[in-house]
């Protein structure tokens, strides 16, 4: 019986080390990756309306991205801190998959909890709400 639960056993700790080494690999600090950003934009504004100029979207959206100053540090502790043109906010992170969570609140008492989910790819964190996307990548 002994011997019967040792593949099982195995196969739990494989599958436990295979989750927290992907998760290791999220550690690290992110900035925004101003030509994914703007192309998600032109994506979202095609979707909304088909015939909208492209040539105009790409230039709102790069003069739009070239004022925004985003990044986030995400830590081995679980926590991160996300920055964004004079803001900051400070909260934990889970990764399951492909998912990315980040529970963040601003530094203001009256503050309440955010949860924002992104998609990730690779080295790239994929964040939609609202309309918009934010996309940061790891930096090397």
């Amino acid at each position: 019986m002994k011997n019967a639960l040792l593949p099982v056993c195995l196969l739990l700790g494989l599958a436990a080390c295979n989750k927290s080494s992907a998760a290791e690999k999220m550690i690290g600090t992110y900035e925004l990756d101003k030509a994914a950003t703007v192309s998600a934009a032109v994506e979202m504004a095609k979707k909304q309306d088909p015939k909208v100029e492209e040539a105009k979207v790409v230039k709102a959206m790069e003069a739009m991205v070239d004022m925004l100053k985003a990044s986030m540090d995400v830590k081995a502790d679980g926590t991160l801190v996300f920055r964004m043109t004079g803001t900051e906010e400070s909260g934990t992170w889970k990764h399951d998959g492909d998912k990315f969570t980040a529970t963040t609140k601003k530094d203001s008492k009256d503050s309440k909890e955010e949860v924002h989910t992104g998609t990730v790819d690779g080295d790239k964190i994929r964040f939609t709400e609202n309309g918009q996307t934010l996309v940061l990548v790891k930096k090397k």
